[in-house]
């Protein structure tokens, strides 16, 4: 699929999708949001007391990461209860490895 970026030579181009995914992940809040539901599903409430943002700022970073494949909600009779996908959190333990190893946090 070409993505319609100027400088992309490839025949199968998955730029697009690439973006919208490390997009999704390239954000404080929405990082705060998945290491979050990376120790336990939770509920936009306690989402928010959790990461200290407001729910507003949960809502619409849970809207982002869903739409990213990232994080899934389950109907629990009037909640919505988010959990991270489980190759995301396989993925989070990779990163987690090479930040360990190569990044010293002064990015």
């Amino acid at each position: 699929m070409k993505c319609g970026c100027t400088n992309c030579k490839c025949e199968d181009c998955l730029c697009g999708p690439h973006a919208t995914f490390f997009d999704a992940l390239g954000n404080h809040n929405r990082l705060l949001v998945v290491n979050t539901l990376r120790k336990k599903q939770k509920n936009v409430t306690e989402i928010s007391s959790e990461t200290g943002l407001e729910q507003s700022a949960v809502s619409h970073a849970l809207t982002k990461l869903e739409n990213a494949g990232i994080v899934r909600k389950e109907k629990d009779g009037k909640f919505r209860i988010y959990a991270i996908e489980e190759n995301i959190d396989e993925l989070m333990h990779i990163v987690d490895n090479h930040v360990r190893v190569h990044c010293r946090g002064d990015a």
